[in-house]
């Protein structure tokens, strides 16, 4: 009875170690390229994304013609999972009108983050309050909100495509 009892005990709380093992997600936000998130099981929904969007042309080409390589960059931190909430998209959606502008992956990098709480290399600059994020730099600092500018302008009704935002941000700074 004691040994039934304490292999009992052994297996419950092996089991609950086991549990939080695999619930701890990786605390840390791990650098990826567009190819390696479309191919990433996390973000199955992206290359679907991907296709169904299409910038406008015009705000394409002013963002084209205001981006300077040597001043700006962007930085865009997602979450996998689901695509059901609206916000999710918005990287998949700057990063195809960032390529459609002939923004290079050498002037626009992705973190993978399991959540907000996960380290990355910018904290001492960024705190990131919701995934996700997106951030326009400027001579390698942060000037810029991209995702929250957009939710904020969509909050109070105005629901202007990123391009927007991404163009007027290349033009304030």
């Amino acid at each position: 009875m004691k040994y039934s009892f304490l292999v009992f005990s052994v297996s419950i709380i092996l089991f609950a170690v086991a549990c939080e093992e695999t619930s701890n997600p990786s605390r840390d936000a791990v650098k990826m390229t567009k190819a390696e998130i479309a191919s990433s099981v996390g973000y199955s929904w992206f290359n679907y994304e991907w296709r169904s969007y299409h910038p406008n042309d015009s705000l394409v080409g002013v963002i084209e013609s205001s981006f300077d390589p040597s001043v700006h960059s962007f930085y865009i931190f997602m979450i996998p999972g689901c695509s059901c909430d609206s916000i999710i998209v918005s990287p998949v959606e700057l990063i195809k009108t960032l390529d459609n502008a002939g923004v290079t992956e050498s002037d626009y990098f992705i973190y993978s983050m399991n959540s907000k709480e996960s380290n990355h290399p910018f904290e001492d600059l960024l705190e990131i309050n919701r995934l996700p994020a997106a951030y326009m730099f400027r001579d390698s600092l942060p000037v810029y909100s991209i995702i929250d500018t957009l939710n904020y302008r969509h909050s109070i009704g105005d629901k202007v495509p990123i391009e927007v935002i991404v163009s007027e941000a290349l033009q304030a700074n």
